[in-house]
């Protein structure tokens, strides 16, 4: 590709068609395999880049700590400076997507119950019987007012 960044800087050619799998890592240490789509075109003394990558990403869910999927899906767009591309790294423009794109949270479902703080069984998947309401003992006085 370094061959066809130096093409496309002195005007051999117009435009690139990306097509690339590259392996990048993920925010949470992993790495995954980006599918990148898209294309670098020459527009005057500028370059178009232009994609969309996708990755996909075995997580834990951050409620119930079951195994998940989380998908990437990055559009991007900047326009480069002919002399900048020779420079250009496109596994270190993915990294920093990736990073930007990551969620705080990693969830199995929106509805995700978690898991139960006393005994720790999975809500997804059964009850318990727990008791689930807990009153700070310096509020007791007020609870007993409550009931009152």
């Amino acid at each position: 590709m370094k061959e066809q960044l130096r093409d496309l800087a002195r005007g051999v050619i117009t435009q690139i068609e990306l097509n690339e799998r590259l392996m990048v890592e993920t925010p949470f240490d992993n790495r995954v395999p980006v599918e990148v789509t898209g294309a670098l075109t020459r527009e005057g003394k500028q370059i178009l880049l232009r994609f969309l990558a996708r990755a996909v990403e075995d997580q834990s869910c951050s409620r119930c700590l079951g195994d998940t999927k989380f998908l990437y899906e990055i559009p991007y767009e900047e326009v480069v400076e002919i002399e900048q591309i020779e420079t250009f790294d496109l596994s270190e423009v993915l990294r920093q997507e990736l990073q930007l794109a990551a969620p705080m949270r990693v969830l199995c479902d929106e509805d995700c119950q978690g898991l139960c703080p006393h005994c720790g069984i999975n809500l997804n998947e059964a009850t318990c019987d727990c008791e689930t309401e807990q009153i700070d003992p310096r509020l007791s006085a007020l609870k007993r007012l409550l009931d009152e």
